[in-house]
């Protein structure tokens, strides 16, 4: 009896001991799986540490399939493993075969629905679009899956705005709505239909959507995030005032600091309508000094720009501003709209402000920055096209107001030579008695110039009695006199004009013409392989330029030559002081140092990221590297901005394991065998160094040659 006692007692220990393990494994794979989940996703996809739970959770669950397959637990287990698959982002496949095997062999499990929705899911991640289009509806049919229908609809509009299908995500939207008032995904599909109103610019309805969800059942959390999009959809229906109202109340109830700055967008963009300009600027300008290279500070940026465009009118400052946005974040939506937006700056400055003290080369340089952004960032070789030839033909309206201004400056020297006369022959006498027709005739004469050319005009001078008068000869030697040294000052000035304007015409004739017609073939010849037109374009140019620098480029272009511009002594030294970089590092930080001192030298900021980048990943000396490239992050618009923040956000280092090229070639050297590694390893090293501050990043003369495959993009 004693030894039956201590066996069963020894089975039951076993047992709880077994449970126990169990249990903890099961629990521990839970833990992870919610630990994952809550790691946010870096540009739509898993972190390495997220990924890294994910893996153990499979681990675990597979422990679990493997030492306690029949456990009640077995089905939680295939669906969490599942799951694990699914969201790493890498196994679909895998995914879809444990969501099968828990319908399979668990066909009364209450996660079989589930299964099929993950099922539906990986085929949608799959790009088995209308598979999963397919099984999803049919779902929605099976009275047993009723359960998880509210989801099958979220997942179905979810799917359907991807496709940038408006229709169906708001249909499948509002029957959660009306028919799941009570479900989980009720408040996400509310919140949800407001947001799609809003990106299609129903700002009525979106309103409208947000105020009834704030008087639903809902969180607080929702609720503020409704109030923000409440004061947005007032900016854009022009609600100023009420706008202003809503975000400062706003601001003053929500409690996550992290969504302060876009609300204070809100009240600056209602400012600024309001016309309150300055306190509007000071509020940009802090949102940005706080949050600096952010997407909210590209957003400030951006609306300083428009401050200025639209309602101060003061297009140098906004093209100033608008220039800053890419600076704070290149990803930003807003680049495109800045890029565009000062394009239009630059041309209205050129037509209606003549005396801007922008120099013409800057305001073309806005618009060769748009045709680059339009075939480097959204590939649109068309539109880039019809920019240069915005530019190609933009000589013909400066040609047509140099004729305008020379047949007014010809009118006005003529009337000039005749006051002169008139005033020689009326000082001859002594006096004058002048009837009602005379003057008249004086007014008639003097007002066939157009008024503009006139400081003082014939209503000031000329403001007599209508019957006659009698004046005296100094008097009308007098009013002539002054109307004479008036339009000679006008006529010094108009003269100016068209000095600038033949200056303007020359820069278009000499190099914006021929850059834009050296760039448009580069375009027929590169991408759209169309050589007629590129031969055509060439042939205007050997017609019109022949000894051209652009001409010459065109001509090895068309022939797969290499491109090369005139000897550049600058860019020499700074090829002479890179020379030595794989031997003799400290030699190249020697010669870099003078061309990063002198600001004016054409690679200045070339050499600046250069040192940085020896002493970072040669010399393996952050501190001496961290000087320099925080003095090109406090330098505006340069393109090495964009380079160092691969690397130094201006507080911290990004440690990064190898150079993402270097990362390449030195997996294709653990390909090659034994004998070849060291050179593949070198190779890379050199290539890397090449990609990042070899000269081909320079852009000599302001020319931007586009590349397939340039180094900047690799």
């Amino acid at each position: 009896m004693k030894k039956s006692y201590f066996f069963l007692l020894a089975l039951l220990l076993f047992a709880c001991t077994n449970f126990n393990a169990y249990f903890n494994t099961f629990y521990n794979a839970k833990k992870f799986f919610r630990e994952a989940q809550d790691i946010p996703l870096r540009n739509g996809r898993p972190t390495s540490s997220a990924i890294t739970k994910y893996n153990e959770v499979i681990k675990k669950c597979g422990v679990i399939l493997t030492d306690y397959k029949d456990s009640k637990y077995a089905d939680d287990a295939l669906l969490l493993m599942g799951k694990a698959f699914f969201y790493k982002g890498r196994g679909y496949m895998q995914a879809i075969e444990k969501f099968q095997e828990l319908i399979k062999f668990y066909p009364q499990s209450e996660f079989v629905p589930e299964a099929h929705l993950y099922i539906a899911r990986c085929n949608y991640n799959m790009n088995k679009k209308n598979e999963s289009f397919s099984k999803l509806k049919n779902m929605l049919k099976v009275q047993d899956f009723e359960v998880i229908h509210p989801e099958v609809l979220l997942t179905l509009a979810e799917y359907y705005n991807n496709e940038d299908n408006e229709i169906q995500t708001e249909y499948y939207l509002k029957r959660i709505v009306d028919n799941f008032p009570k479900s989980v995904q009720f408040e996400k599909a509310y919140f949800k239909l407001g947001e799609l109103y809003w990106d299609n610019e129903k700002y009525n309805l979106s309103l409208q959507t947000f105020q009834d969800l704030i008087n639903s059942k809902v969180s607080n959390r929702t609720k503020l995030d409704a109030r923000y999009y409440i004061a947005l959809n007032n900016l854009e229906l022009k609600n100023y005032d009420v706008a202003l109202k809503e975000s400062e109340k706003l601001l003053s109830d929500e409690t996550d600091n992290s969504k302060q700055a876009k609300i204070e967008l809100v009240k600056a963009r209602s400012l600024a309508n309001l016309h309150q300009t300055e306190e509007a600027e000071q509020l940009f300008l802090r949102i940005i000094e706080e949050n600096k290279r952010s997407e909210v500070a590209a957003q400030a940026y951006f609306y300083l720009g428009e401050i200025y465009f639209d309602i101060l009118h003061d297009y140098e400052t906004a093209i100033n501003y608008y220039n800053k946005v890419e600076s704070q974040n290149r990803n930003s939506e807003f680049v495109e709209k800045a890029v565009s937006k000062s394009s239009v700056a630059s041309q209205i400055i050129q037509y209606y402000q003549p005396d801007s003290s922008l120099d013409i080369e800057t305001l073309v340089e806005q618009q060769f920055k748009l045709a680059e952004f339009y075939l480097q960032n959204l590939e649109q070789p068309d539109s880039a096209l019809v920019v240069y030839d915005d530019i190609i033909n933009h000589n013909r309206s400066v040609q047509i107001e140099i004729d305008s201004l020379q047949t007014k400056q010809d009118s006005l020297k003529n009337f000039i030579e005749d006051l002169k006369k008139d005033i020689v022959t009326e000082s001859a006498e002594v006096t004058v008695l002048l009837d009602s027709s005379e003057l008249k005739n004086i007014e008639d004469s003097l007002s066939t110039l157009p008024d503009s050319l006139f400081y003082i005009t014939t209503e000031d001078t000329l403001a007599f009695a209508p019957d006659s008068i009698a004046i005296s000869k100094t008097d009308s030697l007098n009013i002539k006199n002054v109307k004479s040294d008036s339009l000679q000052i006008q006529l010094e000035e108009l003269e100016q004009k068209i000095e600038r304007k033949k200056q303007e015409l020359d820069i278009y004739n000499e190099i914006c013409i021929p850059q834009a017609s050296f760039l448009k073939i580069w375009i027929f010849d590169k991408i759209k392989q169309d050589s007629t037109k590129a031969d055509s374009i060439l042939t205007f140019l050997q017609t019109n330029y022949p000894k051209n620098k652009y001409t010459k480029l065109s001509q090895k272009l068309l022939k797969n030559e290499n491109l090369e511009l005139e000897e550049n002594p600058e860019l020499q030294e700074y090829e002479r002081a890179i020379q030595y970089l794989e031997d003799e590092p400290q030699k190249t930080v020697e010669l870099l140092e003078p061309i990063a001192q002198d600001s004016t030298h054409s690679h200045h900021h070339q050499a600046l990221f250069s040192l940085g980048y020896i002493h970072y990943f040669e010399l393996g000396d952050s501190t001496a590297a961290r000087p320099y490239w925080e003095q090109i992050l406090a330098t505006e618009n340069n393109i090495w901005q964009q380079h160092v923040s691969n690397y130094y956000d201006g507080e911290k280092f990004i440690r990064l394991q190898r150079l993402p090229l270097l990362q390449q070639y030195l997996e294709k050297a653990a390909a090659d065998t034994v004998s070849t590694k060291q050179d593949s390893l070198s190779k890379a090293k050199s290539e890397a160094e090449k990609t990042f501050i070899g000269p081909q990043m320079n852009k000599p003369d302001s020319l931007y040659i586009p590349q397939k495959n340039s180094s900047e993009d690799e």
